[in-house]
């Protein structure tokens, strides 16, 4: 595998190699859990589904780092919009890049794949360990790993490495899990992604309501519970 870091001048090339591939499988490093909360992300992987070799790391806020300003990220955006994108918990990560990806064209979660492949009813849902399990993967930066809650305190290089590895070892999952599914498989997996398109969208906007009427509904249901 060839990792690649990617500064802001290199931008513009990568948004136009990025136009030729048919899906993007991205995954994204953060300082957490919480993209809503206050956790940041550190930089994004992105590779093409359909080849295996050479993976992108954008870097956005290391400190060791030449990083992409947000205005070069938008500019990333606007071609990842018109993408399929590939994942694993691809929801996690597109919350953490909700401020470049203004709308999403498709979304395929890796996990859910894995799920309706498995045959056992709670399989493990750990990129690691589904990778080394089924496709005999491993990544070659075990400190990073070890230490992936902080990923703050390692270099760019070598988080981008592991980043990449996380990207190719998702890519190689999805053809693995891909050639395991029968047509009926497939049929309910792609009815999965456009639910998942549709709760990610649900979990990023919201959903409103009128909070005087719930309150109604409280008195009304306190009420009837009394009687």
């Amino acid at each position: 595998m060839e990792a690649k870091l990617v500064g802001p001048s290199r931008i513009p090339d990568l948004c136009n190699l990025i136009d030729t591939w048919p899906a993007v499988v991205i995954d994204c490093e953060t300082t957490g859990v919480e993209p809503y909360q206050g956790s940041e992300t550190l930089g994004v992987g992105l590779g093409n589904l359909a080849e295996d070799g050479i993976y992108y790391y954008v870097p956005v806020r290391h400190r060791d780092a030449d990083n992409v300003s947000l205005q070069e990220m938008s500019l990333l955006g606007s071609v990842l919009e018109k993408k399929p994108l590939v994942g694993w918990r691809v929801k996690f990560d597109l919350h953490f890049m909700r401020q470049w990806i203004l709308r999403i064209h498709s979304l395929y979660d890796v996990v859910v794949m894995c799920r309706l492949v498995s045959r056992t009813e709670n399989p493990i849902l750990d990129l690691k360990h589904q990778a080394n399990i089924q496709v005999g993967y491993t990544w070659s930066k075990e400190e990073v790993a070890k230490g992936r809650n902080h990923m703050e305190k390692f270099s760019v290089n070598d988080v981008g490495i592991y980043c990449c590895e996380d990207v190719q070892a998702t890519s190689r999952l999805y053809h693995h899990y891909k050639g395991m599914m029968n047509e009926e498989l497939r049929k309910l997996f792609a009815l999965e992604s456009r639910l998942s398109k549709l709760l990610f969208e649900t979990e990023r906007r919201g959903i409103p309501f009128d909070f005087s009427s719930v309150l109604v509904q409280e008195e009304t249901l306190f009420s009837t519970m009394e009687n």
